[in-house]
């Protein structure tokens, strides 16, 4: 570990690397300072050629949270924000080689593919860290998967999850660390999809294939946004994708139905402004509910962000780089309890404004209520 400029060595670990065949190397580095803009490196000592393949680093015990590859700061802080449900997703699933199966074992042995956000993605962090991290953390998770995923794959999948651990898919469960199955409850289909026939006709036979394994589960689906009320069902406009027709929405509707299992629709709403964009999403609510013909079903927004704001004061200047800010915010429906009397509270902390001008910018999070002192 070093300086960016690689004028000093803050720690360091000597490694002998026979010539064989691939093997794991394990290091602990502890550097003697703090540098926010410092390295890790790899280095010959000597003239030759390593090929590594995978480089994982991480803090030790005491900046992990419960001995997960987890950061233990952030994981106290979303817990201290009062959070009770995560969803593992959004674009990323839509990588054409996002896939499950890829995601489990040794994480230095996962094969890597070209990503959604990076050209080069690991598959380091997956749907089972994320589900053993909510389950260390009690949040309620909802992880996402690729709409093309094979029917087979998906119920390996389901199988992989909840089966019980002498079942095949829940013994390589077991033999990654995870005896017990996570009693999983919900799983999103896509993201931001053009739910069409084409959407229908893939959710049918993953859908079919998860209720044989588990009909408790409860699937979304990974639908966009809605821009325009919608007063036809079978002809609107405004979709985010551009289809004009809700049929696959009702087809999907049929088949929960006929199955006597329960199934959700996330849609996105615009939060460019100060008040949230909900455009025609509760005309949409309103159409699902005329052709659900009593099918169990929910619209969930799960992709509601935090707010950006700007401040500005007249006939003010704060001569203090520093204000303090008193924030209250968790979901709607939140409450505390005897067990957890401090999951909603109030968080008070320094804040470095950089007001220019009697003017800066503030990230309001959702459902918040937020005091913020200037001196």
């Amino acid at each position: 570990m070093e300086s960016r400029d690689e004028g000093k060595v803050y720690a360091e670990k000597r490694l002998k690397v026979p010539a064989s065949d691939w093997q794991k190397l394990k290091f602990n580095l502890k550097p003697d300072t703090a540098d926010k803009t410092g390295r890790f490196v790899l280095k010959l000592k000597r003239p030759g050629s390593v090929t590594v393949g995978y480089a994982f680093l991480q803090p030790g015990t005491w900046g992990r949270f419960q001995g997960l590859p987890v950061r233990k700061d952030v994981a106290e802080g979303l817990i201290d924000q009062g959070i009770t449900v995560l969803r593992h997703g959004g674009c990323i699933v839509n990588a054409a080689e996002y896939r499950w199966k890829k995601m489990i074992g040794p994480r230095e042995h996962r094969s890597p593919y070209t990503g959604w956000l990076y050209p080069h993605s690991s598959n380091g962090w997956g749907i089972f860290d994320f589900l053993n991290f909510c389950e260390a953390a009690r949040f309620l998770a909802i992880p996402d998967v690729n709409i093309d995923e094979t029917p087979q794959d998906m119920a390996d999948f389901i199988e992989y999850a909840n089966g019980p651990a002498d079942s095949e898919w829940g013994r390589k469960r077991t033999a990654d660390g995870h005896p017990k199955p996570y009693r999983l409850k919900h799983l999103q289909i896509g993201n931001e999809e053009r739910v069409n026939e084409d959407y229908w006709r893939k959710f049918k036979t993953i859908a079919e294939a998860v209720w044989a394994k588990d009909p408790e589960i409860i699937l979304v689906v990974g639908d966009f946004a809605y821009e325009q009320p919608i007063t036809d069902p079978f002809d609107f406009k405004g979709a985010a994708w551009g289809i004009t027709s809700l049929a696959a929405h009702q087809k999907i509707l049929q088949l929960a139905k006929a199955h006597n299992c329960e199934v959700w629709f996330d849609v996105h709403i615009g939060t460019d402004s100060p008040r949230p964009d909900f455009g025609g999403t509760w005309s949409y609510i309103d159409a699902l509910e005329q052709l659900a013909d009593g099918a169990r079903h929910r619209v969930v927004v799960f992709a509601e962000q935090p707010l950006r704001a700007k401040i500005q004061t007249r006939g003010f200047v704060s001569s203090n780089g520093v204000a303090k800010v008193e924030e209250l915010s968790g979901p709607l429906h939140a409450v505390n309890m005897a067990v957890a009397p401090g999951r909603i509270k109030p968080y008070a902390f320094a804040w470095p404004h950089e007001s220019r001008d009697g003017q800066c910018t503030y990230t309001f999070p959702p459902h918040s209520f937020t005091t913020i002192r200037f001196d």
